[in-house]
């Protein structure tokens, strides 16, 4: 399986992390999350918002055989303290990110849709790479006045560059600010009537027609209910197949 490289686009997020100089008790404070290897090309890819910051998952779930640090060099861990050291950091955090995307309850809706289409091809990122659970308070951050600030995005322009290498068999959305995102500032087109027969819109992607499907949140209390879910599904393994 061919792996792609983004240490290109790592330096990016990193470089952009130093320049808006991080404050006290706000969301830059925290390691941004970067993309490892393990992104697949030509998967099946899940796009969120922004990775949440539970630290009670980070400090008493993951055994040590995954990480090997004890509970204040976790929360350490997290901690934004530079380009640098940052870099040193990669693998540990990249370990944070495996693990979870194997345990973390968020992702064991879109490991069903994956293990339905029968494929082990998925990938999962995020639009933002701030790590803060509440939204409300992401929002803060990246909105001056109702628009998206510089900081957001530099951002945005780097994870359709991550879009665009993936090059995806089919995309999911889940998340409904994400889905204005896609179209209003990502600036991807979106072809609606030629696929209406299939149920699915369609973006070109280096020149390929990718089926994207956007849904609400699949976990948490306003998640998609379980026949939406099911009929998600099955169309998203029509569009797999084709």
């Amino acid at each position: 399986m061919k792996q792609l490289e983004f240490s290109d686009l790592n330096s990016k997020i990193r470089k952009l992390w130093s320049r808006y100089q991080p404050r006290i008790g706000r969301s830059r404070c925290y390691e941004p999350t970067v993309y490892s290897n393990d992104v697949k090309k030509n998967s099946i890819l899940f796009i969120g918002c922004n990775p949440s910051r539970n630290m009670k998952f980070i400090r008493e779930k993951i055994p040590k055989k995954c990480l090997n640090l004890n509970k204040s060099k976790r929360e350490e861990l997290l901690t934004w303290s530079g380009v640098r050291k940052s870099v040193q950091k990669f693998g540990d955090l990249n370990k944070i990110e495996e693990y979870a995307f194997e345990h973390y309850p968020y992702f064991k809706k879109f490991i069903e849709i994956s293990r339905y289409v029968n494929t082990d091809k998925r990938s999962h990122i995020d639009v933002f790479h701030v790590r803060c659970s509440k939204q409300n308070l992401l929002k803060k951050e990246l909105l001056k006045r109702d628009n998206f600030n510089h900081f957001a995005k530099e951002q945005i322009a780097i994870t359709k560059k991550v879009i665009l290498k993936i090059e995806p068999s089919v995309i999911l959305v889940a998340n409904a600010f994400v889905a204005d995102i896609f179209f209003k500032e990502m600036l991807f087109r979106l072809f609606k009537n030629s696929n209406i027969n299939n149920g699915y819109h369609t973006i070109k992607v280096k020149g390929r027609s990718i089926p994207i499907f956007f849904t609400s949140m699949l976990t948490g209390q306003r998640a998609l209910d379980k026949y939406s879910f099911e009929r998600l599904k099955w169309h998203i393994y029509q569009a797999y197949k084709k």
